[in-house]
């Protein structure tokens, strides 16, 4: 519950560690990716999903948070989409924002959590960690949270910019969110393809400059599209760049020898770009980042020295990009 708002707030640098530290703040971030992380983690382990049911799980929650709460998606006040203006924007939705963000908190607030927990404990990598009673207990938490949110950042907070409730495009969002949960939920529905290659997976730091290189290419398609392409074709290069992530991952992991140190280097490897870039996108507050950067690497150095035992092996990833 504490992982995922540091993977998805404080390691980027979205909130700044002394924010982050505030009691009232922290408490929000807990109560929302905290238990959206672990609501999708217990979802996944107790119907038997695979990585690409957390991962879509994840692109739900995704939308939840900046499409039907926060609703960023539709408010042209929100901080990080004021710099866009109307780039990519139509049906009072910025589209090049949603495509980044939703993938962005798929893997960074929920899948990357996820793999760090269950490295840090494979004996129990595979079971629910909840009662029935506990996992109604954080739907209500999320809920809540959601209900506070959406109240707060939709209704209120930027009345005197001119924005003041989320437009008619929210049922869209609506009905992306609950696209992406059936699809989840139908993974188990599919049986996965055994290995029929010899080859081995990739080495595991080529896995983590792979998963540098196409989170970069996508943050860097949606922060940069304003000054260089037309929104179409940022949206086109980040949706790309996400199908053949999802098809080389599908390949690798069917191979002999994939396990749990090779999801984790994807998952590093993901994190590593805003280990490195938050510092540079924080000047006024460039100590407590580089401090956050700096504990952050040092996590990441040591959990990769960690062993898994031979049993904690990472089953292999669905054909995501098929099956959608």
């Amino acid at each position: 519950m504490i992982l995922s708002p540091v993977c998805g707030e404080l390691i980027p640098g979205s909130t700044p560690l002394l924010s982050f530290i505030n009691p009232v703040v922290l408490i929000y971030f807990i109560t929302f990716y905290g238990a959206g992380a672990v609501i999708t983690r217990e979802v996944a382990r107790r119907q038997g999903l695979g990585w690409a049911g957390i991962v879509l799980l994840g692109a739900a929650y995704g939308v939840l948070e900046e499409g039907l709460t926060v609703t960023s998606w539709f408010n042209p006040h929100w901080p990080g989409v004021i710099f866009m203006g109307t780039y990519g924007r139509s049906f009072d939705t910025s589209w090049v924002w949603a495509a980044q963000l939703t993938p962005y908190h798929a893997i960074i607030s929920i899948t990357t959590p996820i793999v760090v927990v269950e490295r840090l404990f494979p004996s129990l990598a595979t079971t629910p960690w909840l009662g029935q009673r506990g996992l109604r207990r954080m739907i209500w938490v999320l809920g809540i949270s959601s209900a506070v949110s959406l109240a707060a950042f939709g209704f209120i907070s930027f009345r005197q910019q001119g924005y003041s409730h989320p437009p008619p495009a929210w049922f869209v969002a609506l009905a992306i969110a609950a696209g992406l949960v059936w699809l989840a939920l139908r993974q188990h529905d599919f049986r996965r393809t055994e290995a029929t290659s010899g080859r081995r997976p990739p080495r595991l730091w080529s896995l983590r400059a792979f998963a540098l290189i196409a989170t970069a290419l996508v943050c860097f398609s949606a922060w940069s599209g304003p000054h260089l392409v037309p929104a179409p074709v940022a949206v086109a290069i980040i949706a790309i760049t996400l199908a053949t992530a999802a098809w080389k991952v599908s390949t690798w992991s069917r191979r002999p020898g994939w396990g749990t140190d090779h999801a984790y280097a994807l998952a590093s490897g993901t994190l590593l770009l805003f280990v490195f870039g938050a510092p540079i996108g924080q000047p006024h507050a460039r100590p407590e980042a580089i401090a956050v950067a700096f504990v952050a690497l040092v996590g990441l150095i040591i959990l990769s020295r960690l062993k898994a035992p031979v049993s904690a092996q990472a089953e292999p990833a669905d054909r995501l990009l098929g099956r959608v």
